[in-house]
């Protein structure tokens, strides 16, 4: 048995472009340098007269471990719901929310911004959990802001009054986040 890799694309010519991992052994321990390459196990059977066989090729792709990114969806005013978006959901970790330089939220993905939030940058930080594969993983960060409050907008807007010469029509108005008049 003998263990090689190459990089996907020289599968063509693997004699040729194939590099030795181990010999002899059965089994191959996956080491962090294998990501991304095609791991190659060769086998040549020999009977009890020692005459030997063809021999045979097995191939397996080491996937690569993708770059986690960050995104926080949402707008940054008052009383919006930040989410953070990772660009590879199956990594574990842990998220954390800063306002300015203040730690806001623990290991939630999600953020509701206050009145306090109002000039400061909003911040997420993800640390993935480490792995095999990538035992001292980066930490990724995103920021938005700063915080704005939101305008007040009308929420009812009626004229009142008789439709006649010399009368008086009034308006009423009703605002969200505002006042009432």
């Amino acid at each position: 048995i003998i263990w090689y890799r190459l990089l996907p694309h020289q599968k063509q010519s693997y004699e040729s472009a194939k590099q030795l991992v181990r010999f002899g052994e059965p089994m191959l321990e996956l080491q962090k340098d294998h990501a991304g390459f095609l791991i190659a196990g060769e086998w040549t059977p020999v009977n009890t007269d020692g005459v030997a066989g063809e021999m045979v090729v097995a191939f397996m792709q080491i996937q690569e471990i993708p770059e986690t990114k960050l995104t926080i969806v949402g707008q940054p005013v008052v009383n919006e719901v930040l989410r953070a978006d990772l660009s590879n959901p199956a990594v574990e970790g842990t998220m954390n929310w800063f306002c300015g330089i203040v730690q806001a939220e623990l290991k939630s993905m999600t953020y509701t911004i206050s009145e306090q939030d109002c000039g400061q940058y909003i911040m997420a930080e993800f640390t993935p959990d480490p792995t095999d594969f990538v035992p001292d993983p980066k930490v990724v960060v995103a920021s938005i802001g700063p915080v704005e409050k939101r305008p007040p907008e009308v929420d009812g807007l009626q004229i009142s009054g008789e439709l006649r010469v010399n009368s008086h029509l009034s308006l009423s108005y009703k605002w969200v986040r505002g006042i009432e008049g």
